[in-house]
């Protein structure tokens, strides 16, 4: 399976943030609380990973 749409990614010390593009081979998103999102503050992504320094 070939890689998705590039996925920009703001997140400083999350290990697969490369040049603020998403280098994980999978990217999980989901919603917060309940299993419904609202709006885009209502999700997170679950395969950030924090870089060691």
């Amino acid at each position: 399976m070939g890689r998705c749409n590039q996925v920009g990614c703001s997140v400083e010390n999350c290990q697969y943030n490369e040049g603020r593009l998403c280098h994980a081979e999978r990217i999980d998103v989901n919603a917060m609380g309940d299993g419904k999102a609202v709006t885009c503050d209502g999700t997170c992504c679950s395969t950030f990973k924090n870089r060691q320094s």
